[in-house]
Parts: structure tokens; sequence; C-alpha cells
């Protein structure tokens, strides 16, 4: 596996941990709310833990909530970005539902790549990070022929990535 994926995967694991610590001991005033499950609050925290690691560390080559459109009416964003290869990461923490989060991302890196907008590269591949039932929801015939698609007819190749194996 390449350097920036598997340092891509560190960081998921690092973010997963940190937010777990904090799930443990529940100071986080934002999240304490009754009608928030634990599982969307996990969630939450993963995803900022990611972006602050990400800020902290390694804002040089990689770019955390990436523009797809730089417009003040989209607010449709990349997770992260390597500067370098033109990577696309995708974190889905929850494996619930992730055929749409993929299909959703699928369209955002063909507008962006269809739209490509002065200083930016194409992407070319988009690494889909989820955990194992994600893993397991987009092994069935829609969704591998969605992938194969992508790959053929737009020049995406999408690489789903389990978080949960290191």
């Amino acid at each position: 596996m390449e350097k920036h994926v598997s340092l891509v995967k560190e960081i998921v694991h690092s973010a997963i941990k940190h937010a777990n610590d904090e799930l443990i001991r529940d100071d986080t005033d934002a999240l304490n709310r009754k009608d928030i499950k634990k599982s969307t609050k996990r969630a939450i925290l993963i995803a900022k833990k990611f972006r602050n690691v990400i800020d902290d560390k390694y804002r040089e080559f990689l770019t955390p909530e990436y523009s797809i459109i730089d417009s003040k009416s989209t607010k449709s964003r990349i997770d992260l970005i390597h500067n370098e290869s033109g990577d696309a990461f995708e974190l889905k923490v929850s494996g619930y539902n992730s055929h749409n989060e993929l299909f959703k991302d699928i369209g955002k890196i063909m507008v962006h790549n269809l739209y490509l907008q002065d200083g930016k590269k194409e992407i070319k591949r988009l690494f889909f990070i989820t955990d194992k039932g994600g893993v397991k929801n987009l092994d069935r015939d829609l969704c591998r022929k969605i992938i194969e698609s992508a790959k053929i007819k737009l020049g995406i190749e999408i690489i789903v990535l389990d978080y949960e194996t290191k």
C-alpha cells in the first residue's frame, strides 16, 4: 500500500481512538444532548478528530474539507485530498447506508472532474474508508457494477478500505 494511503489509515485509527476516549469521559458538552444517539456522537467526534489531526500535522500534503466547486452556493466537499497525487479519501464511520454515501461521493468527484477549476487536479482515485459492515454492504452486485462503471466510464478508480483492519 502506498505511503500516503497507509498514513491516512493511521490518522483514521488515531481519530477513532481519541473519539472513543472522549466518549468514555463524556465531557463534550455539545454532544451531551439526550436526543443524539451514541453512534451519532461517535461519528461526529471521529470526523472532528480526523480533521484536527490533519490540521495539526499534515496540512502541507493533505487538504481536509476539499471544496468540489469554489462557490458560495455549494458546500459539497471531499473529506481529504492528497495534494501531490490528487487521491481523494472519504470516511464513512458507520457502515450503515455506505452504498448511498459512496454513490454521492462518486457524483461529487464526477462533477469536480467535469468542471475542473484553475489549480485543481483531476481526481483519479477515491479511497472510501468504512467499517467491516460498510465493506460488506458494498459487496453487492449493483455496488460492484457502479464501482466498475466509475472506472470504465469516468476514469475514477474506487478502492474500498476497512478501517478496522490495520
